[in-house]
């Protein structure tokens, strides 16, 4: 009797993982290798994104180290053809590039500002997208798109206008997207973490009395750690979600479904 693949197997998938040098996407493209794939870990700090790949290799993956910057349009196509020439084509893109940029009043905002996260967090997602999408229905093939946005998709707070925007944004985008490209076969979902242990909330950032009194409004009693959106992320992209699509999926211990001051 013939053996069942593993429906969590990423087994022979081509995953380009974007914002791989830290945090989240770090944790993502270590634990997509894990699970079979060829893990493409891209971001713009090559030094960082080479220790991502070398521990993968290391710990017996397979991985590929691109210095890619999101914004940069012209970019794409040649860093997918870079891509197809050492692994082949990308069935599993995750967009987790982003930025909170400079917090500001929406009155006074700045212009330059608000492009640069709009640019980063959602136009960037669409671009990316886009040219993983083409080619793969041009390849008749089907994959999966997993794009990371964030519970400011859902709820917002003061001084952030342009990232709970954009991200609001790709969580739109990706819907249309996934009603789109499903006849494809191109699954697309998106994952929305909550407060995450990273560069921006730092232990140290955690342990003072404005984190501890952050923590204190999740249900779960702690912040995220990147596994917990990792996991997700990969169960996403995996065989066994096949029958999900365009799903918002919030990953955040509680932290938004809590009626204020209750």
């Amino acid at each position: 009797m013939q053996k069942m693949k593993h429906p969590f197997s990423l087994e022979g998938r081509i995953a380009l993982v974007t914002g791989a040098s830290s945090g989240i996407g770090a944790k993502t493209a270590s634990l997509l290798a894990e699970l079979g794939a060829s893990v493409v870990c891209a971001a713009r700090r090559k030094n960082r994104i080479d220790e991502v790949a070398d521990s993968i290799e290391t710990a017996g993956g397979r991985a590929l180290a691109l210095a890619l910057d999101v914004t940069d349009r012209d970019a794409i196509p040649a860093a997918l053809e870079e891509i197809e020439a050492s692994l082949g084509i990308v069935d599993l893109l995750v967009n987790c590039a982003g930025i909170t940029g400079t917090p500001g009043a929406y009155a006074t905002y700045d212009e330059d500002d608000w492009q640069q996260v709009v640019d980063v967090n959602l136009n960037a997602v669409h671009r990316l997208s886009q040219a993983v999408a083409r080619r793969l229905i041009d390849a008749g093939r089907g994959g999966a798109i997993v794009n990371v946005a964030s519970i400011a998709s859902v709820a917002v707070a003061k001084n952030f206008p342009a990232y709970f925007a954009s991200k609001a944004g790709m969580s739109q985008l990706s819907r249309a997207m996934a009603l789109d490209l499903i006849q494809h076969g191109i699954r697309v979902n998106i994952v929305c973490p909550g407060a995450v242990e990273s560069e921006i909330f730092t232990p140290e950032r955690l342990a003072t009395e404005a984190g501890l009194a952050m923590i204190k409004t999740i249900p779960r009693g702690r912040v995220g750690r990147a596994e917990d959106i990792a996991w997700m992320i990969a169960f996403l992209a995996s065989p066994a979600a096949d029958f999900i699509v365009g799903e918002q999926i919030v990953v955040d211990g509680g932290q938004s479904i809590q009626i204020p001051g209750h």
